[in-house]
């Protein structure tokens, strides 16, 4: 070997040293990255740790089944077909989407930049989440229009009577079975959506099981019922990945994209007779008070 070649040689492994440093330095900072991120996002002691940032996995559409057997898709319309509304529901969903097409949608609440509600907040802008969890509290921040969920794992009921008070997003309980976190909720308001124009009455009961398939993949199964507007429930599983260490949700404001001009307070009124179409030309058994 020639002086030269020596050389060379040297520095060909004084290169691969510090290739396998620099990998090395990389995955102890990506490690170090993602132990901080989830203490940053799971400080329950002794709990699965779901917390994080997930993003929707591309292109991966609720599918709904009932009685086990998958829905039919309409690829025009990029919706389920046969959602087991009972008649006169059926019969609402479908104007909803007639009056779309043509045009001149009303039965969408987040046309006039209300809450989309606790389903559509998952299905009607398919957006990140991020969950954190704490001590009795499990809580689920969506991107879009930045709404906050509040899930108690405390041990505490279901509110009830006066207090129970229909919002956007209900009253959830969590409990653990397991690794898997089992979330119930009542309480919702029904002027909100399931999805797209899907109406629901006050009797609507969700029930989402949060659990992780792999370290970086969680699963929300989730069962739909609605007593007073379904025939019989509907179940659906939505899949999220994990984002890498440090990515965060985005502020999203539906006024800065509303169809309804902001006056000069920047504040978004709709009149009256515009406001009572937006989730309110529900059938009539949807507005008894002890509707069961």
């Amino acid at each position: 070997m020639t002086m030269m070649q020596g050389i060379n040689a040297r520095w060909r492994r004084a290169g691969l040293s510090a290739c396998a440093a620099a990998i090395l330095a990389l995955s102890a900072t990506a490690a170090f990255a993602q132990k901080n991120d989830d203490n940053i996002y799971n400080a329950e002691a002794g709990k699965p740790a779901l917390g994080g940032f997930y993003r929707p996995v591309p292109g991966l559409r609720p599918i709904y089944f009932v009685d086990g057997k998958q829905l039919p898709r309409r690829d025009i319309e990029q919706m389920q077909v046969g959602f087991p509304y009972k008649s006169d529901w059926a019969a609402a969903f479908a104007a909803r989407q007639a009056s779309a097409r043509a045009q001149k949608p009303y039965g969408e609440p987040g046309g006039a930049c209300w809450p989309q509600g606790v389903y559509h907040d998952y299905i009607g802008y398919p957006s990140p989440i991020e969950i954190t969890q704490t001590p009795g509290r499990f809580q689920i921040v969506h991107e879009r229009l930045t709404q906050v969920r509040r899930i108690h794992t405390d041990g505490r009921p279901h509110l009830a009577g006066d207090k129970l008070v229909p919002t956007s997003h209900g009253d959830s309980i969590g409990r653990w079975e397991g690794d898997t976190l089992v979330v119930d909720t009542i309480g919702v308001r029904r002027e909100f959506s399931l999805g797209f124009n899907m109406p629901h009455s006050e009797q609507l009961h969700l029930v989402e099981r949060f659990r992780k398939t792999d370290a970086d993949t969680l699963a929300i199964d989730i069962t739909i019922n609605d007593p007073v507007g379904l025939e019989r429930p509907a179940t659906t599983t939505l899949i999220y990945k994990r984002s890498p260490p440090g990515d965060r949700t985005t502020e999203d404001f539906c006024v800065e994209n509303n169809r309804n001009t902001p006056d000069e307070n920047q504040i978004v009124t709709v009149d009256m007779g515009k406001r009572l179409k937006y989730g309110f030309d529900l059938p009539d058994d949807a507005w008894s008070e002890n509707a069961e």
